[in-house]
């Protein structure tokens, strides 16, 4: 699946599990596979620690952590290098992001 930029974009960084199914066109069991992958990065530093907020029974995921990690999510998984995480450069649209599941 080809899924280019954002679908749309809103007042803040944090979206729920339910929105970024409907934005991606994915499954909700895809997005939680992806927010699993997410975390290790989380844990190597990549992300920050705030990338995924899970509490009070609702869980909100920074989209532009999530944007950036599924556009170098092969990349990543294969031990190679990737440009620094940055939001601004995601958040300005020049990302393609491709095979998303």
């Amino acid at each position: 699946m080809n899924i280019t930029g954002i679908r749309y974009v809103k007042a803040g960084p944090y979206m729920t599990k339910a929105e970024i199914a409907e934005a991606f066109g994915i499954s909700i069991r895809t997005v939680c596979n992806r927010l699993s992958e997410l975390a290790i990065y989380i844990a190597k530093g990549r992300y920050s620690e705030y990338t995924i907020l899970d509490g009070f029974g609702v869980t909100y995921v920074n989209y532009l952590a999530l944007v950036d990690f599924m556009r170098y999510r092969k990349e990543l998984k294969a031990g190679r290098r990737v440009p620094p995480f940055n939001p601004k450069k995601v958040a300005e649209g020049g990302t393609v992001l491709q095979d998303a599941q």
